[in-house]
């Protein structure tokens, strides 16, 4: 048996599902929470609209992030090196000692 390999969209769908995951349990365990398996009809009505509205920010995203070219900027390992400019203070000195000698 071959598995088809997967969409952008099915991958996306299980990234976000993971990240949501870790978020939860996350958050569940810094406020010890207990699971409570009695959620009220409106509570699991608002969880799966938030959850909707998620998915469709992921995908908006991932839609931006094709359509967008991407440009690397140089490190500054790979950026030549500019010498800075020499004030006019230090130019006034060096005239200084050149007409003095």
């Amino acid at each position: 048996m071959t598995e088809e390999p997967k969409s952008a969209k099915d991958q996306m769908n299980e990234i976000s599902q993971s990240v949501m995951n870790v978020m939860v349990g996350s958050i569940l365990k810094r406020n010890n929470a207990k699971l409570n398996k009695d959620i009220s009809d409106e509570e699991k009505a608002k969880l799966r609209q938030m959850v909707e509205d998620l998915k469709k920010q992921v995908e908006s995203f991932v839609e931006n992030a094709k359509s967008e070219p991407i440009t690397v900027e140089p490190t500054a390992e790979e950026q030549p090196e500019e010498k800075p400019a020499s004030s006019s203070r230090r130019k006034n000195w060096r005239r200084r000692n050149e007409t003095e000698n």
